[in-house]
């Protein structure tokens, strides 16, 4: 029926005598809902399939056509149930600290701190409450809209003309919610063999790079003159951005990579990104003495080190806006002290706050973090069992973590 070949030839008819006309070969009732005035005078001339002809005329008079229930009903108001393309659920989530808690208040607010908050956000309840103001954000507008957050979908009752504009902003919805980026992160652990504390020279970096690495600042087209943090660059050539920066970096020394994280980011919908060791040690020891007998104890805790942050992502053409919060942690230093008879370990460890906000072209890796930790040993040679043939001197090692990001175009 749908696809049979029609037309309408009308000039201020009834709508009533013109589907009487259109469905006249067929055996199909007609069936016209109370909120529908029969009598409304029709003019179209159009010929094609009979469901174009219907949508025409559903168009032209204002009320939905519809076949259903075995029968082809006219009616004012059409319902439709959108499904969204996101999952189910209610998401909440922080980017940021709020600085440190002292051990008497557990409410965080000393030190510096930079906060973006996600508390109790359901996608579908925010479209659905877009979609009430394309209503006319009324009483009757709320009436008509219902959602099911269990399956991510809303039903709306609308007439022909508002049904429209609802499939434009839920086409809208969907189109956005589809896009997704690619977020690389690798972790490099480089190891100095120049005998200077200054680790990374970037300005050898740039000097040696030429060739693999086009360096610049994200947003501008300078160059950065000072440290790599914040310094954005893409490989040219056959090699990715990350992998010629390990092997211009290894001209200063030894660079040893973690297994990258890859994680794929939807748009505008925060992750959680993280790489972490747990490392154990010893932290307190105690013993006690009963009738003679002494038993030991010790406390074990954890220390972690590696990479823990939250992304979000305005996903674009040729760009994709990032907002990161987290830390990179590294353990520097391991000792123990022994205690009695119990070796107490002792760890030292430094901190990186990330805290990134940019628009990055897809295959850019960028530098969000870094961790230096410098050492220096002192030797002393004998030749002859004695030091009047021997020496001494001292030795500069150096140790540079860094965090790359590099987003990519998820399809």
């Amino acid at each position: 029926m749908a696809k049979k070949p029609s037309n309408v030839n009308a000039i201020e008819l009834p709508l009533s005598v013109v589907l009487e006309k259109l469905m006249s070969d067929v055996n199909i009732p007609i069936y016209f809902s109370k909120d529908v005035q029969p009598s409304t005078p029709i003019t179209l001339n159009f010929s094609s399939s009979r469901q174009d002809v219907l949508n025409s005329l559903s168009k032209e008079s204002g009320y939905g056509i519809e076949y259903k229930n075995n029968r082809l009903e006219i009616s004012k108001y059409i319902t439709r149930v959108f499904t969204l393309n996101m999952p189910s659920g209610t998401m909440s989530g922080q980017l940021g600290s709020q600085g440190q808690s002292s051990s008497e208040d557990s409410a965080r607010i000393e030190g510096q701190y930079l906060n973006v908050e996600y508390k109790d956000v359901q996608i579908v309840d925010e479209i659905a409450a877009s979609l009430e103001k394309v209503l006319g954000g009324d009483d009757i507008a709320k009436k008509s809209i219902s959602v099911s957050p269990a399956l991510s979908s809303v039903t709306v009752t609308a007439t022909i003309d508002q049904m429209q504009d609802i499939e434009y902003v839920i086409d809208h919805y969907k189109k956005e919610l589809s896009k997704q980026v690619i977020i690389d992160i690798q972790m490099i652990e480089f190891r100095s063999n120049l005998g200077k504390e200054n680790s990374i020279d970037w300005n050898i970096i740039k000097d040696t790079g030429n060739g693999l690495l086009q360096f610049f600042v994200p947003g501008t087209t300078t160059i950065s003159q000072g440290a790599g943090y914040g310094l954005a660059f893409m490989g040219k050539g056959k090699w990715t951005g990350t992998e010629s920066f390990i092997r211009v970096l290894e001209q200063q020394g030894s660079v040893s990579t973690q297994t990258p994280i890859t994680a794929m980011i939807l748009n505008n919908q925060p992750a959680k990104i993280t790489q972490q060791n747990v490392i154990p040690y010893i932290y307190e020891a105690s013993s006690e003495s009963s009738e003679g007998v002494i038993s030991a104890s010790v406390t074990r805790k954890t220390e972690v080190e590696g990479v823990d942050m939250m992304v979000n992502s305005i996903v674009q053409d040729e760009y994709v806006s990032l907002r990161i919060s987290g830390q990179l942690q590294k353990i520097v230093n391991r000792s123990t002290e022994k205690v009695g008879d119990v070796n107490l370990g002792m760890l030292s460890t430094q901190k990186s706050e990330i805290t990134f906000a940019n628009k990055l072209r897809y295959g850019q890796t960028f530098v969000i973090a870094s961790v230096k930790q410098t050492s220096k040993t002192a030797e002393q040679t004998k030749s002859f069992w004695t030091e009047l043939f021997g020496g001494t001197g001292t030795r500069n090692d150096t140790v540079e973590t860094l965090v790359l990001l590099t987003p990519r175009k998820g399809y």
